[in-house]
Parts: C-alpha cells; structure tokens; sequence
C-alpha cells in the first residue's frame, strides 16, 4: 500500500491524505481530468505530514514531513521524450510512474515521475534516493527535485489533449521500489550546482548535455546489466 497527500493548490492550508495501491496511484493520476487551467489542478506528494504549519499557514514545508512513502522528480529540459525516461526506468528495473506536466508539448517535452517506496522511510535518506533516480535519468532532474517538501501538479487541463501518464513494464507488479535498488547508488547522480544565468539564450548546450547524459546513463546501466550477469 502507499499513502499519499494531496493539497489543493500550492498555498497547502489543506491536505489530503489518500492511501490505495500502486495500481491505485496510477487510476488517481491517469483519471485526473477536467481542470480549467493549471491553477486549478491539485497538488501530490508521496509523503505523510503532520499539522505543523508555517507562518505563512502551509502544511507543505520540510520540517512538516513526517515520512516519505517514495519520491516525485520534475523534468522541464524539453528534449528527453516520457517514453524514453520509461525505457531507462525500465532497464534499472524501477517501478514509476511517468506523466507530463500542465506545460507538456509533444515537440517540448515536460515531466514527473513518482517512484514509490517499499515502506514509509525517514525524509532524511530523500536526498540520496532522488540522486538514484537522476543517475538512472542521466542527471537531467530539476534541482527542486531535491527539495524534501516539493510537491507537483497533477491532471488534465481542458483544451490541453497532450496530457500522458505511462508506467514502467506491462504488469504493474514488476519492477521495485526505489529504495530496494541499492545497485543504483553507483551510478547516483546529486543535486546539481547551480550555474550562472547568461543572456546568450544557447539552446543548442542544453540539447547536446542531455544528450550527452543520456548517452552516459544508458552506458552505465549497460555495464551494470554486464556484473549481473
């Protein structure tokens, strides 16, 4: 079973707390539709918090994480495809679930994905769970990826019809949790340092680095699929 919340929008004066399968997960992702604008859509975290508030009155901060029940990643890079980010989480045999954001283009890829834990687990160990998945991704994750409270927007808005939830393997009880996969701490990949902004608008870069890491990552996994063997 995972527990989950889920907060209305990004103020958090209200959480829900959702309990359900894996299967169940995906049926409240895949089914979430009818939004009128990405405002308007809610919020998840596979997280437990408490009723500690903020002084702004929000339930979503870090010291209110009570345990995680798996972790949420965001990739805004625009050029790495969901299904391919499916095939990478497949080969390191991770369970996941992948769906593109409110901003998702087919030619201008945005995306989440939510790979749960085998039980709740202490907020501190998140860091290097997040660094296991964007090692398997190619160290293409968002920086705010990191951050212990983050929480997404999920569903379909109206007028938007490029909204995708994909899973990893056919049978939704393949693959295994993210902290079960110990391998992947060698080719785990942290939070990157920040880089100075330019005005030179080099879009080229960013499409060769991802490249490059992908081409790395696959690489990687290739090698660790060659010692299982």
């Amino acid at each position: 079973m995972i527990v989950w919340t889920e907060f209305a929008s990004p103020a958090a004066d209200a959480a829900w707390r959702r309990q359900g399968s894996h299967h169940d997960l995906i049926e409240r992702i895949s089914t979430a539709h009818g939004f009128a604008n990405k405002a308007a859509c809610p919020w998840l975290k596979l997280a437990i918090f408490g009723d500690k508030r903020s002084p702004k009155g929000s339930l979503r901060h870090d010291a209110n994480v009570l345990r995680i029940t798996g972790i949420e990643a965001d990739y805004d890079g625009e050029q790495v495809q969901p299904g391919e980010a499916v095939e990478m989480l497949e080969r390191a045999q991770l369970k996941a679930i992948v769906y593109t954001s409110p901003s998702h283009k087919p030619d201008r890829p945005r995306w989440r994905v939510l790979a749960p834990c085998s039980e709740g687990l202490d907020p501190a160990v998140r860091p290097a769970l997040v660094a296991r998945l964007n090692g398997v991704l190619g160290g293409i994750l968002a920086p705010e990826s990191f951050t212990t409270s983050q929480a997404y927007y999920f569903g379909a808005v109206d007028g938007a019809p490029d909204y995708r939830v994909q899973v990893t393997f056919d049978d939704i009880e393949e693959g295994r949790c993210i902290d079960q996969l110990d391998e992947l701490d060698d080719i785990a990949i942290g939070k990157p340092a920040a880089e100075p902004k330019t005005d030179r608008g080099d879009e080229g870069a960013t499409v060769s680095a991802d490249a490059r890491m992908v081409s790395e990552l696959r690489s990687a996994l290739n090698a660790l699929d060659a010692d299982e063997r």
